[in-house]
């Protein structure tokens, strides 16, 4: 049925500024919808960068769609023009960078109708630059729901439950009525929801991600590290004064303090500037004292301890003769609010100043060790200030958001030992960062509290570096440093042994977070001859012995395959000559059944 260009059923408001690369995605998402009874308003807020010329090109003939232009207002503004402009009983907000499923306006439409309710919000679809997508339901601690559900809106406290966005959610005009969006502040979605939510009794929801939110954009609202983000503030106390005046739902002031904590919690991991994030960490204590409010520390635990002067995290970097440098610019791309960084080792001063320029406004301590990295992790650990320690060889990384993930998770379930999964840097694939976990008294689950391992068991991939420890386990391995320095290389199993008899609340992580730096591939002969330490006494040899050689493989550099060829059969010699190769030994669940067949494996 043709659209009825008099009277649209939907209006769809397209707020556009310097999204170029972006825009005619967006806009030809919309033409793309299997309902085309729509409308859309295309606004341009004053683009610099032909964005108006895409969208433009991308609207073509189609006489659904009107393209306004107008001078640099912000979103904000962009948005209310489009709300004067809208014609239809039912309005619908896309970004400009942002993209909906075909299913979009017809599922949402229909479910509204059905539900005769005043809104439908939908499950999101975050679109990463690297092509990966994550869904998420929009709803705050919930999993994802399997059947449209309508969520109750009784009091503030299940109004934050949801996402504030104006995006996600497809509106009855007269809900939306006289609200509108407050210009001139970033981070308008929140009084604007809020306002809506307070009297619309629920929100129906659709567990369908049809709205594809793009992330990981330059430029993102939500991810620039600005002046703007002090905005967050007056916004803060708009929302005060909503969700605590009279006659309103209740609960408001205690719903109140968590939805602050949560809006912190997204704000600080942005700060990449030392000065901005220093002034904002300051303010934000000041707003907390001001409304005698307590951040709420499940929105962010390592947030909340630098909130509260304390160091959330330490790195201990081991200056072994390694890429020391590539180490400080992955400690200085990390977006969690505190860190301490300790180096130790041979010229440890030294680099200190260095350390200092490329990680402004981190604690950076120094210690001068020996190149040996257990000395020196031994002598740094003594030094660090960190709720959690992470021990890195020179050349070691992770993620940016490694490090305030991992504790988050420790601190948020009192974990003494986060494992986390992390990529080869040979060939990038994905190792989840176990070695046998049927070695622990109970199931694994990712982010879950998970039993410790069984006594005389090392479940545990034996990378150091893709762990986060609790200062006392951590030391009291490091203690031991001499002797597990003679198991070279094994060096990191028996650390690894050493430690899971001093685990009681392991978590793991099964995001890849962690970066290590590629490792010469051990020679079979030393592994075989560092079998006989006594810091691996009473190890089964075959799976220590093979586990050296998944960890090898795992961390080789890229290089010849006629080198690794040729170390995969001096590895089997070494096997058959020790007489490893056969029996009943255990052999841990990463050697797959092709390296069995490569090793040459029987039993």
């Amino acid at each position: 049925m043709p659209p009825d260009r008099d009277q649209p059923a939907v209006s769809v408001i397209v707020p556009v500024h310097d999204v170029a690369a972006h825009v005619g995605a967006a806009i030809a998402s919309l033409r793309a919808q299997d309902f085309p009874g729509f409308e859309a308003i295309v606004i341009d807020d004053g683009s610099t960068d032909g964005s108006a010329r895409i969208a433009g090109e991308a609207i073509g003939e189609d006489p659904r769609f009107r393209l306004i232009r107008q001078d640099n207002r912000g979103l904000s503004a962009a948005r209310n023009a489009g709300l004067a402009l809208a014609r239809a009983d039912f309005i619908a907000f896309l970004d400009g960078d942002d993209r909906l499923d075909p299913g979009f306006l017809s599922r949402m439409l229909a479910a509204l109708r059905a539900d005769g309710g005043p809104w439908v919000a939908c499950a999101v679809a975050d679109c990463w630059p690297d092509g990966r997508q994550t869904v998420h339901p929009a709803i705050h601690g919930a999993p994802m729901p399997d059947a449209p559900r309508r969520w109750p809106l009784a009091d503030w406290e299940s109004v934050i439950a949801h996402y504030p966005s104006a995006w996600n959610k497809l509106y009855r005009r007269d809900l939306i009525g006289a609200t509108r969006f407050a210009e001139g502040l970033w981070f308008e979605d929140h009084a604007f929801y809020l306002d809506l939510a307070g009297r619309a009794g629920h929100l129906l929801h659709l567990p369908e991600p049809l709205y594809l939110q793009t992330r990981g954009r330059h430029g993102q609202i939500t991810a620039t590290d600005s002046e703007r983000v002090f905005d967050q503030f007056p916004v803060l106390d708009a929302l005060q004064g909503l969700m605590t005046a009279p006659g309103g739902l209740p609960g408001g002031q205690a719903a109140f303090a968590r939805l602050a904590a949560r809006l912190m919690a997204e704000r600080a991991p942005v700060l990449r500037d030392a000065g901005r994030r220093d002034r904002w960490l300051a303010a934000a204590r000041q707003y907390l004292d001001r409304h005698g409010l307590t951040f709420d520390p499940a929105q962010s635990p390592s947030l909340a301890r630098v909130l509260a002067g304390k160091v959330p995290a330490s790195v201990v970097l081991a200056l072994d003769g390694g890429d020391a440098g590539a180490s400080l610019a992955a400690l200085a791309a990390q977006d969690i609010a505190g860190l301490d960084i300790v180096l130790a080792g041979p010229g440890a001063e030294a680099l200190a100043m260095a350390a200092r320029a490329t990680c402004p406004g981190r604690q950076v301590q120094a210690v001068t060790a020996p190149a040996d990295p257990w000395a020196a992790w031994a002598a740094g650990a003594a030094l660090a200030r960190g709720a959690g320690l992470v021990l890195w060889r020179a050349g070691d990384g992770a993620e940016p958001i490694a490090l305030r993930h991992w504790a988050d998770a420790a601190l948020g379930q009192g974990a003494d030992l986060v494992v986390s999964a992390f990529r080869g840097p040979g060939d990038g694939s994905y190792r989840d960062g176990w070695a046998d976990p049927a070695g622990l008294a109970g199931p694994l689950a990712p982010g879950q509290v998970l039993a410790p391992a069984r006594p005389g068991a090392q479940p545990y991939h034996p990378l150091l570096a893709a762990k986060f420890l609790a200062p006392g386990p951590a030391r009291r391995m490091l203690a031991d440093a001499t002797a597990i320095a003679a198991a070279a290389p094994l060096d990191d199993e028996a650390a690894m042994r050493c430690l899971a008899g001093l685990i009681r609340r392991p978590v793991w992580v099964d995001f890849p977070g962690a970066q290590p730096a590629p490792r010469p591939l051990p020679a079979p002969g030393a592994i075989l001859a560092a079998l006989d330490s006594p810091a691996l006494a009473g190890a089964d040899p075959r799976r220590t012995a093979l586990r050296a050689l998944r960890m090898g493989l795992d961390l080789r550099p890229p290089g010849s395959w006629l080198r690794l060829a040729l170390w995969l059969l001096a590895a089997r010699a070494m096997l058959g000559r020790a007489g490893l190769a056969r029996g009943a030994g255990a052999v841990d669940p990463s050697i797959t059944p092709r390296m069995r067949r490569l090793l040459g494996l029987v039993g």
